[in-house]
């Protein structure tokens, strides 16, 4: 069995695994670049409204999963 990540994972792996500079995924993305660094730099995280910036910048979206016995 796999482990799930939760949300903020996997943006932040979305993100770093890019290819992409911080500049090139703020400039992208709307989202300022010094908030963009220290994200990258786990000195923050993104609020919900940033972060759905971010997602939509990289293709991303929110599906629900499918789960054995619910």
């Amino acid at each position: 069995m796999s482990k799930t990540t939760n949300i903020a994972e996997q943006l932040l792996k979305a993100a770093k695994g890019s290819g992409q500079t911080a500049y090139a995924l703020a400039k992208g993305s709307g989202i300022d670049r010094s908030v963009m660094v220290r994200y990258l730099n786990g000195e923050r995280g993104l609020n919900m409204a940033t972060a759905a910036k971010l997602a939509e910048y990289l293709g991303l979206e929110l599906r629900p999963i499918q789960r054995k016995g619910r």
